[in-house]
């Protein structure tokens, strides 16, 4: 920088004072002309950084971050890093608790100072205040538009002789700088760059460094430009050197035509001087940066470097005349894209190459988003990709090669997922909120809206970007309604209101009234009114502005469907097996009985083949064509109605199972289902079914193999020959299905049910163990010497020699129990996915804290060091129970209901709601 841009003791006076005065958290540093760049901002920020009495000030430091108008993404390791050199730490269940803090954070001094340079997304303070509660923040940008209102702002007003770039471009240039330049005016200040460059750069007598400078105009976008693409660049055009490429761009520094960040490998541009080089550079230059980056690729270092690369390699592909579709359909592409900027943007180049390989994996993608999103470890992200590619195997291929070179562990699938999406489903949307409660399509079919039960309505575009969030309501959102023209949508919830919003989030009004929840609302074809339904027989009519019209008792349960006529004027309400009418007005027009039944679903579209758990409400795009589901597993699903077949399964793997239970020596498994016991060969083929109807709910396999114990839904015990034989059906006590298990010697069995029954191989009762509460898991020892049972608050633990009891443990919500393989621990698995381990005497040993979801299976690995569980949301995950963390995890997209190890511990078989699944754990070689 120029001395000069430094040598103004108002504002630096002025600056220092309110960063030492502790009167704000958050200083601003911004130019006398709003929006204006070039005013020495930075020299300033810098200079009042050395100042002694900004560092007794803040005694933890200074901590320096170039910002400018650099992504997300790639700022976020940026800036914890420097929150945490001036020794900052968050309570991260204080932004939890305290979300509305967030502001006041960023107005509250510190004892470190954080310097955002360059700020172009006020949101970035935000994030650091949120970040980094304990220091203070200084940022210089170009506008105080967007930052918090009680900010301290700090203006830098321009030089006697005009704006600062212009006069030390100048300067540097030997040329004269144009006099009265409309500073206010963006375009007249651009155009006064290029006046000085377009003279003084030719007689600059510098021709190469010249050459080099415009070429930085291939770069695209606005953000800084990563150094190490400028070398490979400089390197292809000019053949220059590392240390020649710095030289080039101190030299270019020195003149004032960019700077080089002084706490990263980037190089910051003016848009002014960018802009020049983007209109002199020749499109030899694309083909060069591209031919750099393909032989370059290797080589890329910094986060700048990837992330610059992923975002904008398609483009200058395509600028270049290269197929963009054998770029951006590579897995190793696919795979670092979507860790860095996420599925939305891996679909847009996708769309880009338009091939058809290309749109199945964007399809499959935009299926399975939720799944992908949801894991936040690169490594389970990936395995998750591999899982979900089973349409294009060449590509699964790519990312399974991927996984092997990372040196972690990973689950990879035996055979396709049965929870793979019908070919039907368009897109999942997420809703981080919980369930998805109600839907509603725009007016052209470009967006879709979903409330949930948190009382949180997100609207979304077509491409599965979110374009608002609606909060407002205290509670869950049972209705959501879209006017005919678009411009409005009405939401009703739990809190008893209905709320007028426009697409962009803005609330209109708040419509009050109800006695208690709004169940149905309803917006007339014309947009001049809508109605509301509530409990009580409750009906309300209104204006658009939300004025009252009318009220009326319904006379009859408003759970049914509302709507309103195609030409606005009549209302009709359905429900407790008849329909009522009323006219605009509010005039009733009579009831008919029995009214037939409305539909919700669409038979063309196998709802129950995608939401997990019950779908909650259905809506049908304008054009007939598409619908959207909304459900309890917090998805909005947009579906085809087009008919499609699926392929056939060969397999038979497609059924709902409740468990699942391998071999003692492997080879086979066995299975509980709606079918009965089934058994399958390691390899996931089924071998057949025992017994000829009636499902069964849990199935044990004796040690020897030759025989197995299943439980059925209906409280019955069938003991049956691994031929399919059955000895045995006999009456269990009550709810006696939840599970089985048999002795390693084989020479007793145990039912779970309102009471633990102890049973001889042949079926005769044995024993009955009295219980607490109902028993839904049970555990054996593996030398038969014990048998644990859980409840909703205690966990049980009988000696086997006498059946006495050996310990009671107060654990409360366990769901399911598995025995290491040497009997040393017990592990007991929660609602709210914590799993406890304690020894046979009931100490405890250590709790595995899950990831909050509802745990159902637990299988200890043969050697005791790994744990597998399942659960509702359906994560498979396997512990390394000594390090106390997960080794490998899948998030699957179904209700999971048990796990079983092969002997080796290489496989584990999971059961679920879809089906029987089969993996291989990778370990690391």
């Amino acid at each position: 920088m120029k001395a000069e841009w430094i040598d103004r003791p108002a504002e630096l006076e002025q600056l220092v004072s309110a960063l030492v005065s502790g009167e704000s958290g958050l200083v601003a540093l911004v130019p006398e002309v709003d929006g204006a760049e070039g005013f020495g901002t930075t020299a300033l920020a810098a200079a009042a950084c050395a100042d002694p009495r900004v560092r007794r000030r803040f005694p933890k430091g200074v901590a320096w971050l170039t910002v400018d108008a650099d992504p997300p993404e790639i700022l976020r390791g940026h800036l914890m890093e420097r929150i945490e050199a001036v020794g900052d730490e968050l309570d991260p269940l204080e932004v939890v608790s305290d979300p509305e803090g967030m502001v006041a954070c960023s107005t509250r001094p510190g004892d470190g100072l954080v310097v955002l340079d360059g700020l172009r997304h006020p949101a970035l303070v935000y994030a650091t205040a949120m970040l980094a509660p304990h220091s203070s923040v200084l940022a210089t940008a170009r506008t105080a538009a967007g930052l918090p209102e009680h900010a301290t702002i700090v203006e830098v007003p321009p030089l006697e002789r005009g704006w600062p770039l212009l006069v030390a471009l100048a300067d540097a240039l030997h040329t004269a700088a144009p006099r009265d330049v409309d500073l206010a005016d963006a375009g007249a200040r651009t155009a006064a760059v290029h006046r000085v460059l377009a003279e003084g750069l030719p007689r600059l007598g510098l021709p190469d460094s010249v050459e080099r400078l415009v070429e930085l105009g291939v770069f695209a976008g606005d953000g800084t430009i990563p150094a190490g693409l400028v070398r490979l660049l400089w390197h292809e055009t000019a053949g220059l050197s590392s240390v020649d490429t710095e030289l080039t761009l101190a030299g270019l520094s020195a003149l004032g035509l960019l700077s080089l960040a002084p706490d990263r490998q980037v190089v910051v541009l003016p848009d002014a001087v960018r802009a020049y080089a983007r209109g002199a550079v020749g499109s030899e230059v694309t083909a060069a940066l591209v031919r750099a980056l393909d032989d370059g690729s290797g080589t890329l270092e910094s986060a700048e470097e990837r992330s610059y690369v992923l975002a904008r390699l398609p483009d200058h592909y395509t600028s270049a005349g290269g197929d963009v579709a054998d770029l951006v359909c590579d897995g190793g592409w696919i795979a670092s894209k979507l860790e860095v900027y996420g599925v939305t943007e891996v679909e847009r180049d996708l769309t880009r190459a338009g091939t058809p390989l290309a749109e199945r994996l964007r399809h499959t993608l935009a299926q399975n988003t939720h799944l992908l999103e949801r894991s936040q470890d690169g490594t389970r992200r990936l395995a998750v990709l591999a899982a979900r590619l089973h349409a294009v195997p060449m590509i699964a291929h790519e990312v399974r090669a991927l996984l092997r070179g990372l040196g972690c562990a990973w689950l990879e699938c035996l055979w396709e997922p049965p929870d793979l999406a019908h070919p039907a489903l368009r897109r999942t949307l997420s809703s981080e909120s919980g369930a998805a409660t109600a839907v509603a399509f725009g007016p052209d079919g470009g967006w879709v809206a979903a409330g949930d039960e948190s009382g949180t309505a997100t609207i979304w575009n077509a491409d599965g970007t979110v374009r608002a969030t609606l909060e407002g309501h205290d509670g869950q959102i049972n209705a959501v309604a879209v006017a005919a023209c678009g411009s409005w949508l009405a939401t009703g919830g739990d809190d008893g209101t209905v709320r007028l919003w426009r697409p962009d989030g803005t609330e209109e009004a708040v419509l009050r009234g109800h006695d208690g929840p709004v169940s149905r609302v309803a917006i007339a074809p014309d947009g001049t009114w809508l109605a509301s339904a509530g409990p009580y027989e409750d009906l309300r009519a209104w204006r658009g502005d939300g004025t009252p019209l009318w009220h009326a008792r319904a006379g009859l349960d408003p759970g049914g469907t509302l709507s309103i006529s195609s030409d606005s004027t009549g209302l009709v309400l359905t429900g407790g097996g008849g329909a009522r009418f009323w006219t605009q007005d509010g005039t009733p027009q009579g009831t008919v009985e029995a009214a037939p039944e409305v539909c919700t679903g669409d038979p063309g579209v196998p709802l129950d083949s995608g939401h997990r758990g019950t779908v909650l409400d259905v809506a049908l795009s304008p054009d007939g064509t598409w619908l959207a589901s909304a459900g309890e597993d917090g998805t909005v699903r947009i579906w085809d109605r087009v008919r499609h077949v699926p392929p056939p399964d060969e397999h038979m793997r497609r059924r709902r199972l409740s468990a699942v239970r391998v071999a003692g020596q492997g080879g086979w498994l066995a299975t509980a289902g709606p079918g009965g016991p089934a058994l399958w060969d390691d390899e996931g083929s089924a071998l057949g079914t025992i017994g000829e109807a009636g499902g069964c709910t849990a199935v044990a396999i004796s040690p020897d193999e030759s025989w197995l114990a299943a439980t059925t839904g209906d409280g019955e015990l069938w003991l049956a020959g691994r031929d399919g034989t059955v000895r045995a059906r006999v009456s269990a006590p009550p709810w006696s299905r939840d599970d089985v298990v048999i002795s390693p010697d084989g020479s007793w069995l145990a039912t779970a049910g309102d009471e633990v029954r102890v049973w001889r191989p042949d079926g005769t009762p044995l024993r009955d163990l009295r219980t607490k509460e109902m028993i839904r898991s049970l555990a054996v020892a593996p030398d038969g010497s014990w048998l644990a049972a859980s409840g909703d608050e205690h966990v049980q633990v009988w000696h086997a020699d006498g059946w006495h009891i050996r310990a009671l443990l107060r654990l409360e919500d366990v769901t399911t129990l598995a025995a290491s393989p040497d009997g040393a621990w017990l592990a007991a698995a929660t609602r709210e996915g914590d799993i406890h381990l304690c020894d046979p005497d009931g100490a405890p040993l250590t709790t595995l804290v899950g990831p909050l979801s509802h745990l159902t299976g637990l299988a200890a690995g043969p050697f005791g060091w790994w744990l597998a569980s399942t659960s509702t949301d359906g994560e498979l995950l396997v512990w390394d129970v000594g390090a106390e963390a997960v080794l490998a995890g899948l998030t699957l997209d179904d209700t999971l209901n048990g796990c079983a190890w092969t002997p080796g511990g290489t496989r584990v078989y999971v059961a679920g709601d879809a089906g029987l699944y089969g993996f291989k754990l990778n370990q690391p070689r």
